[in-house]
């Protein structure tokens, strides 16, 4: 005899549970779902509703371009040098503008090799600790004498044979005063060639 109880029944056949608003055959789905343990009454049935993608931002997508350039400023590369004795060391973010190989005699004479392996970067990618004693423009430290960085008002150029960690994964693309250039070193395949400074 069919009588209150069986009214106040669901789909599931459990007493007293809300009418669901599903359709029988997406509860059927969930029903399947359930391991075969959950069926038999431990557990009740819970309707599962989809989730709704926002497919849209609260701005119309405004704040985007915005979030992506906040966050590419933290996926900067950072890279880090210091002098010989440790007391001066410094570091620069990004990619530089332009790295090169130099065999002036001022370079020949400030490093005491034949060539300066250097790259320059904006002055604002560019920090440094420590004390540093300036000849001529170039920077250095006062305890080792270790030759860093030439700062400049809107770039540094960094000696990059101070990078720690070596070897770099920067190459040169040009060469200055080659017309000094030692006999016995080769033209750097694929750098371009310049008897003197680049104007």
């Amino acid at each position: 005899m069919k009588g209150e109880n069986h009214d106040r029944r669901t789909e599931n056949g459990d007493p007293g549970a809300k009418s669901s608003a599903w359709p029988p055959l997406q509860l059927q789905r969930i029903r399947q779902e359930i391991p075969a343990g959950r069926q038999g009454g431990q557990a009740p049935l819970r309707e599962v509703r989809p989730l709704r993608h926002r497919t849209r931002s609260a701005d119309g997508g405004k704040a985007a371009p915005a979030r992506a350039a906040h966050q590419s400023r933290f996926l900067m590369r950072r890279r880090s040098g210091s002098c010989l004795c440790g007391a001066v060391a410094y570091s620069v973010e990004g990619e530089p503008l332009r790295v090169g190989l130099c065999h002036c005699a001022d370079c020949r004479k400030s490093s005491g090799s034949a060539f300066v392996f250097f790259a320059v970067w904006p002055r604002p990618a560019f920090s440094h600790t420590g004390q540093i004693a300036t000849f001529a423009g170039r920077s250095f430290c006062p305890a080792c004498g270790g030759r860093l960085f030439c700062l400049q008002e809107e770039t540094v150029e960094i000696r990059l044979g101070s990078l720690d960690s070596p070897p770099t994964d920067l190459e040169p693309t040009y060469e200055l005063w080659i017309k000094r250039r030692e006999a016995w070193l080769r033209e750097l395949p694929g750098a371009k060639q310049y008897a003197e400074d680049v104007n």
